[in-house]
């Protein structure tokens, strides 16, 4: 996991046009009351509430008023996002505490900081922790589970997985985009790819071949699998590997 930048509001804003990002971005609302529409489904918005949007998905947010906001953006978090989430800070304000204190120290531009990176850590933590409590479809969650005990399966088939969630499968597709911001599809290959990451970053210990780790990560082809990877990475299996050695 890695923090990709932090921020504020430069100033009182009474709306932000529909924008998206690369990465996942936690926003904390500092003042004001409104709404906030992410990827078509709308929530309010108050000082001291928290959403996380993921990847890619278009949101705005508006009042008659006027709103600031502090907000990071991550590469992943530590737990399948079921998106349009929104919760509250707790009583004692410690996430807006922390991520003032993560935008002080990110300016300071110390490559390298550790202390940021724990705060950053720490406010993951924070953020997964007010997430367990968050309702979870739970055809969905089943799904997410299904996936996440068999990813490494080369013969998992999302499409069967899909027909026995009792619902037409484009149906729980939609549903499960809406939620995860992802389609089980996507999602399988999400998380083979992270465990790829995980396996070539150990390769040199483990002595594993491309071609065993692939087969690992569900994929029989060799060639497909690196496909894959590069396609998602931007870099060849053999390359990543040799990187992180």
């Amino acid at each position: 996991m890695a923090l990709q930048s932090v921020g504020i509001s430069p100033r009182a804003l009474s709306h932000s046009r529909a924008h998206r990002h690369p990465f996942y971005e936690i926003v904390l609302n500092l003042e004001g009351e409104g709404t906030t529409d992410i990827g078509g489904e709308r929530s309010a918005f108050f000082p001291g509430s928290v959403h996380i949007v993921p990847p890619g998905v278009p949101h705005t947010k508006e009042t008659d008023e006027t709103f600031r906001d502090i907000y990071f953006h991550t590469d992943t978090l530590p737990f399948a996002l079921t998106g349009a989430v929104a919760f509250q800070d707790d009583g004692a304000e410690s996430l807006r505490q922390l991520m003032q204190m993560m935008l002080f120290r990110y300016l300071q531009e110390q490559p390298g900081d550790r202390v940021l990176e724990q705060m950053y850590e720490l406010a993951l933590s924070i953020i997964a922790e007010a997430y367990r409590a968050v309702p979870i479809d739970p055809t969905v969650e089943r799904l997410l589970r299904q996936l996440a005990l068999s990813f490494n399966d080369p013969e998992l088939s999302v499409g069967e997985l899909l027909k026995g969630s009792g619902y037409h499968k484009d149906h729980i597709r939609r549903k499960f985009l809406s939620i995860v911001g992802m389609t089980p599809s996507e999602y399988l290959t999400h998380l083979r790819i992270e465990h790829a990451k995980k396996l070539l970053a150990e390769r040199c210990a483990s002595g594993l071949s491309v071609a065993t780790i692939g087969e690992m990560c569900g994929y029989y082809d060799a060639r497909y699998f690196a496909r894959i990877f590069k396609k998602a990475t931007g870099e060849m299996p053999t390359s990543y590997g040799a990187k992180e050695r």
